[in-house]
């Protein structure tokens, strides 16, 4: 147990550091007027103890508001990662008495970033399963986006065990997804 707490960690590490970036450079080039794009990077401290912290050097680093959007990889590595990785399961094993990792990072970021979304409206979506392979997404709900991170991982918990993992590993799908989104 002390080793999958460990990979969440990892996990939620590697994700909030990759949030803090992208929001940096959206921040930076918005604060720019898109005049011109800039190449300089400055780091943001990676050292916090609790989620007070993380939030305030968001804020710190410009983010007021945002639109979030989820994507869940269903590819057959998440069986191959966790058996080295989780106990010899699949990433997406769904337990009664332990989170997966997948339901980890969603209920940290929930935690995390919830506080900066304006209307709760989460759009989410899975990839990489026997019906999408690496083609397309599918909508975790067919007519709605999710109604915050909670609802999320309900949504999760309920369609997963139903869900048969394939490939292989394509992220253009649900990135062009969230362009279609954002662009509305």
């Amino acid at each position: 147990q002390a080793c999958q707490r460990g990979l969440a960690m990892d996990w939620f590490a590697a994700l909030v550091g990759l949030c803090i970036v992208i929001y940096y450079f959206y921040i930076q080039n918005k604060a720019a007027g898109n005049k011109k794009k800039t190449k300089s990077f400055t780091t943001i401290r990676d050292e916090y103890q609790t989620l007070e912290q993380v939030q305030k050097a968001l804020r710190e680093a410009g983010l007021e508001s945002s639109s979030l959007i989820v994507a869940v990889d269903y590819t057959k590595s998440n069986t191959w990662n966790g058996k080295n990785t989780f106990g010899g399961q699949s990433l997406h094993s769904i337990s009664h008495t332990v989170l997966n990792p997948y339901q980890q990072v969603i209920t940290i970021l929930g935690k995390t970033l919830a506080p900066f979304d304006d209307d709760g409206l989460i759009p989410a979506f899975g990839f990489g399963d026997v019906f999408t392979k690496d083609k397309k997404c599918f909508p975790f709900f067919p007519d709605r986006p999710c109604n915050g991170f909670q609802e999320v991982l309900e949504r999760y918990n309920a369609i997963t065990p139903g869900i048969q993992l394939n490939g292989p590993t394509n992220f253009g799908p649900a990135i062009r997804e969230a362009i279609k989104i954002v662009s509305q």
